[in-house]
C-alpha cells in the first residue's frame, strides 16, 4: 500500500492517545524499531506497552487493504517470531482498511497426529466502526495530546 509508511509513521504519533481511549492506563510506549524486527517479518507496527498498573505487553498492529486468505498463518510466524524475542503477552490486532467486505479469517483451529494448535487474533473493520463514535473519540484523542481542533460548521 502506498500509505503504509505515513500510517505508520501517524499511528506512532498517536498509539498511546489511542490505547488511552481503548481503555487501557498506559504509562509508556516504546515502539520497537524496524531494523530490530525480524528479517524478512517486518510488522507495520509494534511496541511494548507499560500500564500504569505494572504489566506489559507487546502490541502488534498490521494494517490490510485486501483480504489476505494466509492472514492467519502471517500473524502466527509474527507471533511466533515475537514471543521467542521478547518474553512478554501479545495483542495482536489487524487493521482492515479495504473496500471489499472484509472475508479474512483471524484464526487457525488445526489436529493433526497427536498435534494440534488453536490460534487467533483480533480483526478491526474500519468499515464496521461507527463514524459517530469514531470520530468523538478521534476527537477526543486530539484534545488528550495536546492539539489544537477548530471545528467548523458546514452550512447549505
Amino acid at each position: 500500500m502506498k500509505y503504509d509508511a505515513e500510517i505508520k509513521r501517524t499511528f506512532e504519533k498517536v498509539a498511546l492517545g489511542v490505547l488511552r481511549i481503548l481503555g487501557y492506563e498506559v504509562v509508556e510506549i516504546k515502539p520497537i524499531p524496524l531494523e530490530m524486527q525480524f528479517g524478512k517479518l517486518v510488522a507495520d507496527f509494534l511496541a511494548v506497552v507499560k500500564l500504569k498498573d505494572g504489566t506489559e505487553f507487546i502490541l502488534h498492529i498490521e494494517f490490510q487493504t485486501k483480504n489476505d486468505p494466509d492472514m492467519p498463518k502471517r500473524m502466527l510466524g509474527y507471533f511466533y517470531v515475537v514471543i521467542s524475542r521478547y518474553n512478554l503477552p501479545i495483542r495482536q490486532i489487524v487493521i482492515y482498511l479495504g473496500k471489499e467486505e472484509l472475508k479474512m479469517g483471524n484464526r487457525i483451529e488445526m489436529r493433526s497426529e497427536g498435534t494440534s494448535i488453536s490460534y487467533e487474533y483480533e480483526i478491526i473493520d474500519l468499515k464496521e466502526v461507527e463514524a459517530e463514535n469514531f470520530w468523538s473519540q478521534m476527537l477526543q484523542m486530539c484534545i488528550y495530546l495536546g492539539y489544537s481542533v477548530k471545528l467548523k460548521t458546514y452550512q447549505k
